[in-house]
């Protein structure tokens, strides 16, 4: 059973937390709302549902929430497509996987419609066996369902698999689902595997010790 690779999108392929931050922060702006960046770190990992939430407990009742939703909406597939910065390494890491035959999936918290458009504008789309997205999971991360469904999507078991991840929800997850975690980008969560400041720091030799 070949060893797998499982990649969060958001924060780990693309450095795209700084277009959530700033497309929220100026939508709330003009309601006189302040999105702080601690606000935001609050959310990273979760599905857009559980952020709205979030955001919703802390709007004032006479906000139209559902409109800031669809514009936020609109505001990042249009981003999405036409292209967020790659996370350093990232872009040249998945081609090397897929050029070595390594299965590769996404695992997002972003919907379906974001994991799509993150993906065309990525430049390494094509790279990736299979994908899983936030709305298609019954809970989100931190439980573990939506690291198990990528490994059945590639026909792999969990433990073969390594994820990667910048937030603790996301670790949570993956660790639940019996994969190794690699953190991407300094963060802080428990029980991870390996932490690495960008991608530029997968070690190829982890996939060879699945024991470590």
């Amino acid at each position: 059973m070949p060893a797998a690779v499982v990649f969060d999108m958001d924060g780990v392929l693309l450095d795209s937390e700084p277009v959530h931050y700033a497309v929220l922060r100026d939508l709330l702006s003009p309601l006189g709302i302040a999105w702080s960046p601690a606000d935001h770190e609050q959310t990273l990992g979760l599905t857009v549902e559980d952020t709205w939430r979030y955001l919703g407990a802390r709007l004032p009742a006479v906000v139209p929430v559902d409109d800031i939703t669809a514009r936020y909406d609109e505001e990042i597939i249009d981003r999405y497509r036409t292209g967020v910065p790659p996370i350093p390494g990232a872009r040249e890491l998945v081609r090397r996987l897929y050029a070595d035959g390594v299965p590769i999936a996404v695992a997002s918290s972003s919907l379906r419609s974001w994991v799509d458009a993150g993906l065309d504008g990525s430049g390494v789309g094509e790279c990736f066996a299979f994908s899983v997205a936030g709305d298609e999971v019954a809970a989100g991360k931190p439980d573990p369902e939506i690291y198990l469904r990528a490994a059945r999507g590639l026909g792999v078991s969990p433990e073969a698999c390594i994820a990667l991840e910048d937030a603790p929800a996301g670790a949570a997850s993956a660790r639940a689902a019996g994969m190794r975690v690699a953190l991407v980008g300094g963060g802080e969560a428990p029980d991870v595997d390996w932490r690495i400041d960008d991608l530029r720091g997968f070690d190829p030799a982890w996939l060879r010790d699945r024991a470590s």
